[in-house]
């Protein structure tokens, strides 16, 4: 047998591993280092295939530019934000009383040692209406939280630019006494926190 033939068999199992473990990794920078080793190993297949030109272009890419550019992007996420709709008077329809909402941010302690952040409540319990803001507000929150006292029950929305945020969803489904009702963001709302 051909040992180019055998050595692109090589790669391509190489290659099909490292995508497979690129899609099912929850560690973003494990997953930038598959993704790294999926486009060098795309690079050398190029390169069997006699394109050295497109070769070049997948290992500048996809194996430098673009990983810098998702580790400076994960890097950035140190926090996460919290604003409290409505919790913070007795007179407001949506009342949290304290002790539940430290349970809940003790819940949220919990995920973010997980993935190494710090939880932080920023805003929202003066009574004042809360929206999730866009990505190009520096106090952006990624979750906005609810109290629903007649199911009660905690409601939570989080900022779709957040990378974090389908994990956080799934952590949160699984605690008792909390909905995550969505993912959203608008560009034109304020945040009055």
């Amino acid at each position: 047998m051909d040992p180019l033939m055998i050595l692109m068999a090589v790669l391509c199992v190489a290659l099909l591993i490292a995508a497979l473990m690129t899609l099912i990794t929850e560690n973003n920078f494990r997953l930038i280092l598959y993704f790294a080793a999926f486009s060098l190993t795309a690079a050398g297949l190029y390169m069997l295939l006699y394109a050295p030109d497109i070769a070049l272009a997948e290992i500048a890419v996809g194996c430098a530019f673009v990983p810098l550019i998702y580790t400076i992007a994960v890097m950035k996420q140190t926090t996460l934000n919290v604003v409290v709709r409505c919790a913070g008077s007795e007179q407001c329809d949506c009342y949290m009383n304290p002790e539940r909402l430290e349970a809940f941010m003790e819940e949220i302690g919990r995920f973010c040692d997980l993935y190494g952040l710090e939880a932080r409540l920023v805003g929202g319990l003066e009574g004042k209406v809360t929206t999730v803001a866009g990505i190009f507000r520096p106090s952006s929150p990624d979750l906005l939280i609810d109290y629903d006292p007649v199911q009660d029950l905690i409601r939570v929305e989080g900022n779709e630019n957040n990378c974090l945020i389908e994990s956080l969803e799934r952590w949160l489904n699984q605690t008792p006494g909390v909905a995550f009702v969505g993912v959203g963001v608008s560009e034109n709302e304020e945040v009055e926190a």
